[in-house]
């Protein structure tokens, strides 16, 4: 059984890497009876955890297929990542065989997010670039999205694959967000409501936001990730076929 360990920024990340997973035969493992015991310290055993009645219990989301099994975690945000990394890894009775950080390059440099990152986490091999994969043990590398080169998020995948899956529910998302301007005091009342609208990917992710709560009234956007057609039943985008094969390489090496 290989074992890989792959830390995100948040948890629209891990149901993307979920879906992904899916195609090479991994499911959702829902009952810790079904965990694969190399998996069970990351699982917290304590509630309410560290005494904080509001914050989420870190587990991550595990999956598992015939010859391998994999733990996503989301760390909550991109600075996080070394210290949640460095906890979960210590916890194991020993490494995986592989391990990956999945971020966003968000209007940054690709390059210089990923070397930020691995001079964080200077004890792995992370290759020579984004998306590369180091040549020791475990193997690890940083895939910056959306394709290890452009700026935006996940939500920038999003958006191309429901340009073919969702082409209505998109342009008609686009018509009402675009022209929204975050310091329209008729709409918000003040820079703070606005604030995320003016973020470089604030509209790109208020557009799969929208698409999404026509999809899954009164759920989460991960929800639809999880349960509707953005990556599936679509001609790939490249975007996508690289972040797949950034998976694959963790899983088939």
């Amino acid at each position: 059984m290989r074992r890989i360990y792959i830390v995100t920024e948040g948890p629209h990340d891990v149901e993307a890497l979920g879906r992904l997973l899916s195609t090479q035969g991994a499911k959702r493992v829902q009952k810790f009876s079904e965990l694969d015991l190399f998996w069970e310290r990351l699982v917290p055993r304590t509630f309410p955890y560290e005494g904080d009645l509001l914050r989420r219990v870190p587990v991550p989301m595990f999956f598992q297929a015939e010859k391998f099994s994999v733990a996503v975690q989301s760390a909550i945000g991109i600075s996080k990542i070394p210290n949640v990394t460095r906890a979960s890894l210590a916890a194991l009775d020993e490494l995986p065989a592989a391990v990956g950080v999945v971020v966003d390059a968000d209007a940054r440099s690709a390059f210089d997010v990923w070397q930020e990152t691995t001079t964080e986490m200077s004890e792995f091999d992370f290759g020579k670039g984004p998306g590369q994969l180091g040549l020791s043990e475990p193997r690890a590398g940083v895939f910056v999205l959306p394709n290890n080169d452009d700026t935006g998020t996940l939500e920038t995948i999003l958006l191309k694959c429901g340009e073919q899956v969702y082409p209505a529910l998109i342009a008609g998302a686009r018509a009402w967000i675009d022209p929204l301007d975050p310091d329209d005091r008729a709409i918000f009342v003040n820079s703070k409501e606005g604030r995320d609208l003016a973020k470089p990917a604030g509209k790109v992710k208020a557009v799969v936001a929208a698409v999404a709560s026509v999809l899954r009234p009164g759920k989460s956007i991960q929800v639809s990730i999880q349960d509707n057609r953005w990556l599936s039943d679509h001609e790939a985008t490249p975007e996508v076929t690289a972040l797949q094969a950034f998976v694959s390489g963790l899983i088939q090496h």
